[in-house]
């Protein structure tokens, strides 16, 4: 071919290999730097939010923590092991929580030894006492009308022997039974009045929610000893009627147990206290 035909060929046509395959590659164009800025700024926006939620978070477990936390802490510490603090599990639970009835809620109203005859002869047990006024004036003797006080106050005391006395197990139903959940119970005993006041009291906290420190076990155990104490001083009884009662409020508290204030069943009111020995009471509070 002629030299002057070949310098005439276009270079599309000529056999020289393309410069898109001889040349090297350019790296990948910057992005632009408004697409830059958005998203900066929408890390940054995410990264506000989670620190936003994160100081929320603090800010609460401290409020949480100074109002109420410090004196949790103090009265009612976190007995539970350090493995057993998670979230409670209803499923492998040996209570009722309602999904059944029991028998110590099913059971009907005892029947107590008072048992009206005819005229104004009351039986207790087996003893009849007939309460007239000519006998009120005749048994002067302070001996035969502190018989006759005795004898009447055992009149409201149940005839079945079970029925005065209870378990543990049997007062958390029985809790749960009347409030719907089961609520802290404990004995305390109040020295500000001019007479010791005896108080069988359950709080807010109840088993299964954040702020309460028992596990189940621990639980029933604690309530255990509220249930002998009670049978130890006859006064079983008189706490289970207690509970099988309706909720109402009484003497201005509130009806049902709160966070800020127990419910309170006095046991001195209990016709059978005043005949317990006080040495019996003092035991309880120097070991408790």
């Amino acid at each position: 071919m002629p030299p002057a035909f070949v310098a005439s060929i276009p270079a599309r046509h000529s056999c020289a290999a393309p410069a898109a395959l001889t040349a090297p590659r350019r790296p990948a164009a910057a992005p632009r730097r408004g697409a830059v800025r958005v998203v900066a700024a929408v890390e940054k926006q995410t990264q506000t939010k989670t620190e936003t939620k994160t100081f929320s978070k603090r800010l609460n477990e401290a409020m949480w923590d100074f109002f109420q936390g410090s004196r949790e802490r103090k009265w009612a510490p976190d007995r539970r092991p350090e493995g057993e603090r998670g979230p409670f599990d209803i499923a492998t639970s040996t209570l009722s929580w309602g999904r059944y009835p029991t028998e110590f809620t099913d059971r009907p109203e005892p029947e107590t030894a008072w048992q009206p005859a005819e005229g104004d002869v009351s039986t207790v047990g087996n003893v009849t006492v007939v309460l007239t006024e000519s006998d009120l004036r005749a048994a002067a003797d302070e001996g035969v009308l502190a018989m006759i006080d005795r004898a009447a106050a055992t009149c409201e005391l149940p005839i079945d022997e079970e029925e005065r006395t209870t378990t543990g197990r049997e007062l958390a139903e029985l809790v749960f039974a009347k409030y719907d959940y089961y609520f802290d119970c404990t004995i305390l005993q109040s020295t500000a009045m001019p007479s010791r006041q005896v108080h069988f009291n359950i709080y807010g906290a109840y088993l299964g929610s954040r702020i309460f420190g028992y596990t189940e076990s621990q639980y029933i155990q604690k309530m255990d000893g509220l249930a002998a104490q009670l049978n130890a001083w006859d006064q079983a009884w008189f706490v289970k009627k207690f509970l099988r009662a309706p909720v109402y409020p009484r003497r201005g508290l509130p009806s049902r147990p709160k966070s800020d204030t127990a419910v309170t069943l006095r046991l001195n009111t209990s016709p059978t206290w005043k005949y317990l020995p006080a040495e019996a009471v003092d035991a309880w509070f120097t070991y408790n």
